[in-house]
């Protein structure tokens, strides 16, 4: 299991669902998107990518902006 951070907009996420992201690549990170430009991760370093591009939503919080926690099967 891998937990990754995602900063969100108030959107319509839901706690237990999973959801398909998407990988970009910007040398020396990747960075991934939750389907429909959902959220966005923080940097990943490139030798640290997903092993798999489906995720469940664990928790939704807001501190400064709006997060969500994302749980990967790796």
């Amino acid at each position: 299991m891998r937990e990754l951070e995602f900063s969100i907009e108030d959107n319509e996420l839901e706690i237990n669902k999973a959801y398909k992201v998407y990988e970009t690549t910007n040398t020396p990170f990747y960075s991934y998107m939750i389907e429909g430009s959902l959220g966005m991760s923080h940097p990943i370093p490139i030798n640290e990518p997903l092993k798999t591009n489906v995720g469940v939503v664990k928790e939704i919080y807001k501190k400064t902006i709006r997060s969500a926690i994302l749980v990967f099967d790796e």
